[in-house]
């Protein structure tokens, strides 16, 4: 009897250390999604809400100590050190999270490393949303597209003000579950309707008529035409 409570109590330990260092790792991944873009705290990891399993109260005390302790003003420091206080926060936050399926990237002002390497720590990811290129150049915008190709789980894609080119949207060609692709103010033309095409999931378009430029592009002709090669597919326009 003593043996087995033994092998129990080595048991729960066990599984408490391994809870803990997946949920450690956690703050790590959220780290370094905030870490490669310079205006860094318009970021949405999952819900914009407190996690259920944290009592609001500590919730609160922990807000209200690491933004008295850490933000500061505008203007004081590097872009990304601003809201340090909120930032931190956010990655507390993460410790109490069920993994991570939607990630929001809006107005990052700026790149400072490889912002696919680090959305792909979160192999469950099911929606992305990117809003603004921060001055990322079309070579760069492609490598993040192959590299969100390798997320196997992913289902909706937006992508605002983004150098979405045919050639950068290629990279997808083929994703087995993207079933919704939304796009504003992209360079691609209807040549990426072959890309669309390869997508078995895909179930809905929502495409801007416009390009970054201003240019009208998504005639009624040629929204014809993409419907005639996607017969499958709800093509909406804005």
């Amino acid at each position: 009897m003593k043996s087995a409570k033994i092998w129990m109590g080595a048991f729960l330990l066990l599984m408490g250390t391994i809870f803990a260092l997946v949920e450690i790792q956690r703050w790590y991944d959220v780290a370094a999604v905030q870490d490669v873009v310079e205006r860094n705290w318009e970021i949405t990891f999952g819900a914009k809400q407190r996690p259920a399993l944290l009592p609001e109260s500590i919730d609160t005390a922990i807000y209200n100590y690491l933004v008295g302790k850490y933000d500061h003003e505008s203007g004081v420091g590097a872009r990304h050190t601003e809201l340090q206080g909120y930032i931190l926060h956010e990655r507390f936050r993460a410790l109490f999270r069920r993994p991570i399926q939607n990630i929001e990237i809006r107005y990052p002002e700026g790149i400072r490393g490889d912002v696919g390497a680090a959305l792909q720590r979160f192999p469950a990811l099911q929606r992305v949303t990117l809003e603004e290129s921060g001055g990322m150049s079309e070579s760069e915008f492609k490598v993040l597209c192959r590299r969100l190709r390798q997320l196997a789980n992913l289902e909706e894609l937006t992508l605002i003000a983004m150098p979405a080119t045919d050639a950068a949207l290629a990279e997808f060609a083929g994703h087995r579950r993207l079933r919704s692709i939304t796009i504003v103010g992209g360079a691609f033309t209807i040549a990426s309707a072959t890309t669309f095409a390869s997508m078995p999931a895909l179930r809905q378009l929502e495409l801007d008529r416009e390009t970054a430029n201003g240019d009208e592009w998504l005639t009624p002709e040629i929204a014809k035409e993409m419907r005639a090669v996607l017969p499958g597919v709800i093509i909406q326009s804005q």
